[in-house]
């Protein structure tokens, strides 16, 4: 079996991940930033390298099932309750039979 390989989120599945998200999660990390630049004129979002491969979003396990819902094809993966992590899930989105992209979705603080 040959091994899979993680490949960066596109910046049109990063607008329909938000569209799918809403208010219920924020993106954080290096797609946020990312997007941020995008925004500000920084550099354009669409012909630029990744900062990062996957997008991560604070939310919770209805956001991971939001997310799976609204890009078809796509699998859900969520983290045992029991473990030690604060990662909530994890959508696999297929592009080829080899390669895939990733969507993290991070416990928010519970301050």
């Amino acid at each position: 079996m040959t091994e899979r390989e993680q490949v960066a989120v596109t910046p049109a599945l990063v607008e329909l991940v938000l569209a799918a998200v809403q208010n219920k999660g924020v993106l954080v990390g290096g797609q946020a930033l990312s997007v941020w630049l995008d925004v500000f004129g920084l550099r354009s979002y669409a012909t630029c390298a990744p900062i990062s491969i996957d997008a991560d979003f604070l939310g919770d396990r209805d956001l991971v099932e939001a997310i799976h819902q609204k890009i078809p094809g796509s699998t859900a993966k969520l983290q045992l309750r029991s473990a030690i992590s604060r990662l909530i899930g994890v959508v696999e989105i297929p592009i080829t039979p080899d390669k895939f992209m990733s969507i993290d979705v991070i416990e928010k603080s519970r301050r």
